[in-house]
């Protein structure tokens, strides 16, 4: 939800195994935050490149150009897109 002066964005914490469906994490973080301003969320993969995906998330917008939020969503798509074709599926 988003208003002129807020916006609220929420999402459950749960993460499971892609081909079991058994749940892996109860309590996973699914969001980051960026600059005190954009807050990513995402669904999908809870492992990207052998890290949740949340401290994977973390550290690319920490290495990705500082105060540039054009390179940094550009950079976590392309970064994103690689890292999903390398994921194996495990349960």
């Amino acid at each position: 939800m988003a208003a002129p002066g807020f916006a609220v964005q929420v999402a459950d914490r749960m993460v499971t195994f892609l081909a079991s469906g058994q749940v892996k994490n109860d309590f996973a973080n699914k969001m980051v935050q960026y600059c005190n301003q954009v807050l990513f969320s995402f669904t999908g993969l809870a492992e990207l490149d052998g890290k949740p995906t949340d401290q994977w998330l973390s550290e690319l917008i920490w290495q990705a150009a500082k105060r540039d939020l054009a390179l940094v969503c550009q950079t976590i798509i392309e970064r994103a897109n690689r890292a999903a074709l390398r994921s194996e599926v495990t349960a």
